[in-house]
């Protein structure tokens, strides 16, 4: 069903200029990332590693990461389409969940195509201790509290032709509005020429940590332009459209 929601959302947006979902992690088995989606996906850290994988609850397959209990780096990063610097508006779009507390999972868009490190990351958000906040230049914006166990959306309005995004923040189905803005015209991490061509997700192990401090990612979409609506339909909407594939199937 969510492959023709997929479908059906691609159909709806070509108004609004080019949508690409990159990953909504269906297409995989379950297991840890290195064995059932490397390629495209590629690990960082360690391929075997258990820290990082396509894990499923409640019918849905999400990306999950989290680091042990020491000072190590773990993670994951594919290809997308490239944002060139003579962009001025492109959308990236994702779901988060946090299963626990969790330290330093940072997640957003780079120009190396095998990003491995912090600094290698443009466009960065993070999930730290109970807080979201978006990285600015050299720091960091104001944290917004969050909950374990709710799945949230983020949007990051990217102008790479000036190194600067903003971020809209929700939980629910809903589209973002100017008041769930949590960040302004962030500047990047890194400044770049170069056009933006990987999603990377990094987490930083620290001595004492929790045994998992995990968040999934899912539904990662790059759009061409500004895109403020949710792309993921409301549980509402997919038992309808189901019911009605049903019925189409019966007629047949």
């Amino acid at each position: 069903m969510k492959k023709m929601m997929v479908l059906l959302l691609a159909v709806g947006l070509m108004n609004i200029g080019q949508a690409v979902l990159v990953d909504d992690f269906e297409s995989y088995s379950t297991g840890n990332l290195g064995s059932v989606a490397s390629p495209p996906w590629t690990s960082v850290g360690n391929p075997a590693s258990s820290n990082v994988l396509i894990g499923q609850a409640e019918g849905n397959q999400y990306f999950a990461y989290f680091a042990p209990s020491s000072n190590v780096l773990r993670g994951g990063y594919r290809d997308i389409p490239a944002v060139d610097e003579s962009s001025t508006a492109a959308t990236l779009f994702l779901r988060f969940y946090t299963e626990t507390n969790s330290f330093n999972n940072a997640f957003g868009l780079s120009s190396s195509a095998a990003p491995g490190a912090f600094g290698d990351m443009n466009v960065m958000m993070r999930v730290n201790a109970g807080l979201f906040d978006v990285r600015d230049g050299s720091g960091f914006t104001p944290g917004v509290a969050i909950q374990s166990g709710v799945w949230y959306n983020v949007w990051a309005v990217i102008n790479q032709s000036t190194d600067r995004f903003d971020v809209y923040l929700t939980s629910g189905s809903a589209g973002a509005a100017d008041a769930d803005k949590v960040a302004s015209n962030a500047a990047f991490r890194v400044g770049t020429a170069n056009p933006l061509v990987s999603f990377v997700a990094l987490v930083q192990g620290y001595t004492g940590a929790p045994s998992e401090n995990k968040v999934r990612l899912d539904d990662i979409y790059l759009f061409d332009g500004v895109m403020l609506s949710n792309p993921v339909p409301e549980p509402a909407a997919m038992l309808i459209l189901g019911v009605g594939s049903l019925f189409l199937r019966k007629r047949k």
